[in-house]
């Protein structure tokens, strides 16, 4: 039975169902095909045989024959049509992938100081928040932050003008958190003219109104566009690493956010989780059968002190259990995940590195027990989180969370906009499968010009770059855990990779740090613990004693 190719015109929608369905699962076409020309073949045995028994003509078939028959032709035919869609649609599936790729924007670190130009202070903080933007205008010609400080108004603006045309439309923003400026109390007393143990009123009431004008500038800049936030350790009035559980900071936040999630999220359920721990979980649209969920790992912080909270409570251990209650019932219901956090796990590497310096030992950005229960959730729910993406290093980095030799899922670090630590503000477009959810590129955009600028500069005058493609500078297929444990493996030899690293990781901002520093920087990518941290770096001969191209491979196993 000859097939003719279905071809030409606007393909209707049962049709683009099956397109996109070979395009995503071919094998799963092809056992549906195979199943059905093993059907066809016995339709067809039986009919013939019938046929022998019976010596009848064709003509003088009786209605049960008939029916064997039509069965024989009804699968020749769906085959004849699958067949078609199969070599019709293959040779159009980039087409497709393209058509389900989607794009999200990551944002991190802004640490907004509305105390830069502190002649505004006493405006900004009797005057109603929707009249911030009009005020802070007026600073403008005072030029743009500096590498050493925080995000003035300038920054601000430049960044979400140049985010908004460089990712105009994208599916939906993940911003991992720290919205207010280092040292935030502090930089208020000096702005105030009463402190804030006088009138600890006014000083929530800045810092409110500092929260709700990040998230209306936001949503200038991208009016429709799901905005997920995090929490930053400065994100508290109690101060850095002191988020105080069910408390009041909890709950302004989560009142002046709420809208920006998107129509999917649930109002009542984000005000509640939110107000109690500064988490919560979501599905996005765009996303097939995929969950974002938002971790409040700042108390999961070696650093954590919940010094307004009570004694008796147990914030670590309770957001621990909310986590693992989510991700099961994500498991049950055929869901992947995308975790969202501020605070990664881990090995800190900078201050690891600087630490060993002075004579002390490795530093983790979580405690031990956190630790050890967040991986072991994570070997549990290996099929349910596909991607972890974290802020507060302020550097361009990635970690492959994992225990001993078995990678169990990437995590992705996101620079800042805040140039406080000497790295350039940058933010990161990703591209990412809207069916599978594997993110399969990234760019990064950086303000290129921020250490020429000088004082003042126009607003148009500061200049957005790519600074690079992941693709292209790592050769990687995808930001799947095993692209990341490849890049770090080549780290260790790879000049090119090497330098790619150390000039991004500040974001092609002044090194933070040398060569010799590399075998520290890479035990830190690939081991989690510090027990297979230090074992890795015993290996190493210390990480910093000799240059990495004068050293054997560090063995990262």
């Amino acid at each position: 039975m000859a097939c003719r190719p279905l071809v030409g015109g606007n393909q209707n929608p049962v049709i683009s169902l099956a397109s996109q369905a070979i395009a995503h699962d071919p094998m799963g076409v092809l056992k549906q095909l195979s199943g059905m020309v093993k059907l066809s073949r016995e339709v067809t045995r039986a009919s013939s045989a019938h046929l022998k028994r019976s010596a009848v003509d064709l003509t003088i078939l009786v209605p049960r024959d008939h029916h064997i028959i039509a069965a024989a032709m009804i699968a020749r035919f769906l085959l004849c049509i699958f067949l078609a869609f199969l070599f019709w649609d293959l040779r159009s599936v980039p087409a497709a992938e393209e058509e389900n790729s989607g794009e999200c924007l990551l944002i991190s670190d802004i640490h907004f100081d509305p105390f830069a130009d502190q002649s505004l202070f006493s405006a900004l903080a009797e005057r109603p928040v929707s009249e911030w933007s009009r005020l802070l205008d007026s600073s403008l010609g005072s030029g743009v932050s500096q590498l050493g400080s925080d995000t003035n108004y300038v920054l601000l603006k430049s960044c979400l003008k140049a985010a908004a045309e460089k990712c105009p439309r994208p599916d939906f923003i993940l911003y991992p958190g720290d919205s207010l400026a280092h040292n935030w109390r502090a930089r208020y007393e000096k702005a105030a003219s009463r402190s804030s143990s006088d009138n600890e009123e006014a000083y929530r009431k800045f810092t409110a109104k500092t929260i709700e004008f990040l998230a209306l500038e936001l949503r200038k800049h991208f009016p429709a566009v799901p905005i997920l936030p995090a929490l930053g350790n400065e994100d508290a009035y109690c101060g850095d690493y002191k988020i105080q559980p069910s408390g009041p900071f909890l709950e302004m936040f989560a009142h002046a956010w709420v809208d920006l999630p998107g129509p999917t999220l649930n109002r009542e359920s984000f005000e509640s989780d939110f107000s109690r721990g500064g988490h919560y979980s979501m599905r996005i649209p765009p996303l097939f059968k995929h969950r974002v969920v938002v971790v409040n790992s700042v108390f999961f912080s070696s650093q954590y002190e919940n010094s307004c909270g009570s004694e008796s409570e147990s914030p670590g251990e309770n957001e621990m259990a909310w986590l693992a209650a989510t991700l099961d019932k994500a498991r049950d219901a055929g869901e992947s995940v995308w975790l969202m956090m501020h605070i990664p796990v881990g090995i800190n590497d900078y201050n690891t590195v600087k630490d060993e310096e002075a004579g002390t030992g490795p530093v983790e950005f979580w405690t031990r027990t956190h630790t050890r229960e967040f991986i072991d959730l994570l070997s549990k729910y290996r099929e349910t989180v596909q991607i972890v993406f974290s802020g507060h290093t302020h550097m361009d980095d990635f970690r492959v969370i994992g225990t001993g030799q078995t990678p169990l899922v990437a995590n992705k670090l996101v620079p800042s906009i805040s140039p406080i630590f000497r790295n350039n503000p940058g933010f990161q477009v990703y591209q990412y499968d809207r069916i599978s959810g594997v993110v399969r590129n990234y760019q990064t955009y950086y303000l290129s010009n921020l250490a020429t600028a000088g004082r003042p500069t126009a607003l148009e005058q500061l200049e957005w770059k790519v600074e690079y493609d992941f693709r292209s500078a790592y050769g990687a297929e995808a930001m799947e855990v095993s692209d990341l444990t490849e890049i770090a493996r080549k780290l260790q030899t790879d000049t090119s990779i090497q330098d790619h690293y150390m000039r991004y990781y500040s974001v092609s901002g002044p090194p933070a740090f040398d060569v010799r520093m590399l075998p520290a920087y890479s035990c830190a990518i690939l081991h989690t613990t510090i027990e297979e941290f230090e074992k890795c770096q015993n290996v190493a001969d210390g990480g910093r004693s000799r240059k990495v191209d004068e050293t054997e491979p560090v063995p990262l196993e």
